[in-house]
């Protein structure tokens, strides 16, 4: 009681929203014997020992790896918003992540800008060609997004201490160590960790929120309501789909306000006060909802620093023209032209709504071999099936198999860890955007504190169960390290791992272009001069110094030595000398001749890059 007492007299951030103190006593009353061996590991030292860790593996990764398609993109609209106040830029990739990886490269002497575009707008293609000569032609890419990258890493890191947190509370020191340890070697996470894109944050804010909203049921406070104010208005600068955490915070209020659970007050001057009635729970989960709304919305005015306009410019205009939009939608046109009107919210972010929504269903997917436009229901049950560790799906049937009691006694803590992620894999199935299984990983956190539920369970029965769930962490960490550093690439061994899995899916699944690099390593090593290049992606073959021949690709800026006779034929022929395909392309996705490279998908390669560049040699 001791340790009680001083625990909540500390009063510090974190211990305010995890009550450490409390959860020690939940978890010994539910399991009613003393902690197995990790639950004496102090938190000092796990944490530490994990950021080292995964900052590690992502590092090491990372510093082999060219930038992947949507990088240069989003680092240079980044910078291009920090010091020219201009976010027109790829507005449908909102700023929080181009925002934080631009931010080191204030500090960088040097840094050259290539003049603006002429006149008052940009094209599609020109940003990237802008980005393209940011990094590739003005600058040291590498080291650019390499600064990038480690500050978009911070992100990782404070997503896996609060996996820990939460698994903490409800399971113990034992089973928090545990959810860590599948957070740490997860081949998905890892491979995203490291880049400047948006999936590691959306993951991160989605959790956040939720995690703060289940810390308030358990009491409000001022501190947990700004918390998750902060990280939902933070969620709603990451990606345009977590605007699905506005339903599911509703549903997790009215189901806190209707269920038998009293809520309890607990603000700083004002008394104690613990509400049984629903009517009362319902106002105050709606004041709650309302003030932590209001926030959010102030964070994302913030992020445009409190600026309707795009751009500091008088004249400015964006790739597509506002009335391009969302043509065939009279009343989605009505509500945006009131939205401007009105300002609602900064142009930049309105703007790239109108984009996405005008993009939904169009946009050409991949799967098993079959390319269409608008996706499938079931592409991230697919992803989700063969690009998940198998001994990380077997722990997931474990858990739901033997911990059913422990969900059912007490149903709001079941539905803040598992209602979130269920609600977004349905939306995210249903929107039609089936570009990577990258979309998934905002599930992923809240199924590592679901299996650590597994845990307590375990350290209750036989040594059977020990060994076995023992055995699972080590052929799972096995997956992991097998893998490195080509994380994105993994396939289990249902699609037949890395090497047959580009049959299956391809893009950001399995190649986003980030092996230049390694092409280029291999043809030192193997002593090829010159390489038939087709390549999918945005970095610059001739920045890492590649001699090639060029072959239809997507997309190589300023190509060199182009032969027009290669565009000519439906199926190209066996060339001589040596061709390097991206396996995106190799598959036929986005290529205007879908058989173009079918002769080649029908060889064995002498080498895979990376598993996403396939090398083949004829004499």
């Amino acid at each position: 009681m001791k340790a009680l007492r001083a625990s909540r007299l500390r009063g510090s951030f974190f211990h305010t929203l995890t009550e450490e103190a409390d959860t020690r006593l939940q978890i010994l009353l539910q399991e009613k014997k003393p902690g197995v061996l990790l639950d004496r590991v102090p938190d000092w030292v796990i944490l530490p020992a994990f950021c080292i860790l995964f900052s590690f593996e992502v590092i090491w990764t990372v510093r082999q790896k060219s930038a992947t398609f949507d990088e240069p993109l989003n680092l240079t609209s980044g910078y291009v918003s920090l010091k020219c106040g201009d976010d027109r830029l790829i507005p449908q990739n909102l700023p929080l992540v181009k925002l934080l990886g631009a931010f080191p490269l204030l500090f960088v002497n040097n840094v050259t800008l290539p003049a603006a575009p002429r006149g008052e707008g940009w094209k599609e293609v020109d940003q990237y060609l802008y980005a393209s000569l940011f990094l590739y032609r003005l600058n040291d890419a590498d080291r650019l997004l390499f600064l990038g990258r480690i500050a978009v890493l911070t992100l990782s890191l404070v997503l896996g201490v609060f996996v820990f947190f939460w698994a903490k509370q409800l399971f113990g020191r034992s089973g928090a160590t545990f959810a860590l340890l599948l957070y740490t070697f997860e081949p998905n996470m890892l491979a995203h960790s490291g880049l400047i894109t948006t999936d590691i944050a959306t993951s991160c804010f989605m959790f956040l929120t939720i995690y703060g909203w289940h810390q308030s049921a358990r009491g409000i406070t001022w501190r947990r309501g700004i918390f998750t104010s902060l990280a939902l208005g933070l969620a709603m600068l990451t990606k345009f789909t977590t605007l699905v955490l506005c339903p599911i915070l509703v549903l997790l209020g009215a189901l806190l306000a209707l269920s038998q659970r009293p809520l309890h007050l607990r603000l700083k001057g004002i008394r104690y006060v613990a509400l049984g009635t629903r009517g009362k729970k319902l106002l105050a989960v709606a004041l709650l909802l309302l003030s932590q709304g209001l926030l959010a919305y102030a964070v994302i005015w913030a992020a445009y620093g409190f600026r309707y306009a795009s751009s500091i410019s008088p004249v400015a205009s964006y790739p597509l023209p506002w009335e391009s939009l969302l043509a065939g939608s009279h009343f989605l046109r009505a509500l945006f032209d009131w939205a401007r009107t009105a300002q609602v919210l900064p142009e930049a972010y309105l703007y790239g709504l109108t984009h996405m929504m005008d993009l939904s269903g169009k946009f050409t997917s991949f799967l098993m071999g079959e390319v269409r436009a608008g996706g499938w229901w079931y592409y991230f049950l697919v992803t989700f099936l063969i690009k998940t560790p198998i001994p990380l799906l077997m722990i997931v049937a474990w858990s739901v198999a033997v911990q059913r009691a422990f969900w059912v006694e007490d149903p709001v803590r079941s539905v803040f860890v598992a209602a979130p992620p269920l609600i977004y894999f349905i939306s995210i199935s249903a929107s039609g955007w089936n570009i990577g299984h990258r979309h998934l990983l905002p599930v992923h956190p809240f199924l590592f504190v679901f299996v650590s539920a597994l845990i307590p369970w375990v350290s209750r029965h036989a040594k059977v169960a020990k060994s076995g769930i023992a055995a699972l962490a080590c052929w799972y960490v096995f997956c992991s390290a097998w893998i490195s550093p080509h994380y994105l690439a993994y396939f289990n061994e249902l699609a037949g791992g890395p090497d047959r899995g580009g049959r299956y899916l391809v893009d950001s699944n399995l190649d986003m272009g980030q092996d230049l690099k390694g092409l280029k390593r291999y043809m030192d090593e193997h002593g090829i001069r010159r390489v038939w290049l087709a390549y999918f992606g945005q970095a610059s073959p001739d920045f890492y110094k590649i001699s090639y021949d060029y072959l239809p690709s997507y997309s190589i800026f300023d190509p060199q030595n182009v032969d027009p006779g290669v565009f000519q034929f439906e199926r190209l022929p066996p060339l001589r000398g040596t061709v390097a395909i991206s396996a995106t392309l190799l598959h036929g996705a986005y290529m205007p001749k879908k058989g173009y490279f079918e002769f080649y998908r029908q060889q064995k390669p002498v080498a895979k890059i990376g598993y996403s560049i396939f090398v083949y040699r004829f004499e």
